[in-house]
This record gives C-alpha cells, structure tokens and sequence, in this order.
C-alpha cells in the first residue's frame, strides 16, 4: 500500500510540476547544432547538441508544453571546419 501512495505522489507532482520530456533530434553525423526554443511561460532557451555517427541526438529536459517539433536548430558555425586554402 506504500509504494502505490508513492507512485500517487509522483504521479501528481509530475502533473503539477509539468514533468520534461527528451526531444530526439537527426541531423548529419557527428555534427554539433544550435537549437532553441520558448516555453509556455514565454521565456527562451538556447543550447546545443552534438548528434552521433547515425546523426541522432536528444535535448534532454524540455518542458512537456513544448512540442518537439516546433524546436528550431541549425549547424553551429563554430564546429564547422574551413575549406582548405586553395592553390
């Protein structure tokens, strides 16, 4: 009866607390990207990620108001190596 009061209680904080959700992102292999986007509260978020030899990648913790898809990224141009010099 204990752990079903339990599972009860963080069921209910995760509903009132608005659990997070992992957004999965593809991009080309092992490349990093920029992303953002604005919660409900209207308040923005910046970061980035790095996807894997599959280009697959998450953004770990985005608040459950946020539709995954809506979350815009590009190629980060820091990370992107320059053209050799040409002779």
């Amino acid at each position: 009866m204990k752990k079903l009061g339990i599972c009860a209680l963080l069921l209910t904080t995760c509903v009132l607390a608005a659990c997070d959700q992992n957004c999965p992102m593809t991009g080309s292999p092992n490349t990093t990207y920029v992303y953002s986007y604005t919660d409900s509260g209207g308040t923005s978020h910046f970061g980035s990620f790095t996807t894997n030899a599959n280009g697959n990648a998450e953004i770990a913790d985005v608040p459950s108001g946020v539709d995954c898809s809506k979350i815009t990224f590009r190629e980060d141009a820091a990370f992107i190596p320059e053209a050799p010099p040409q002779a």
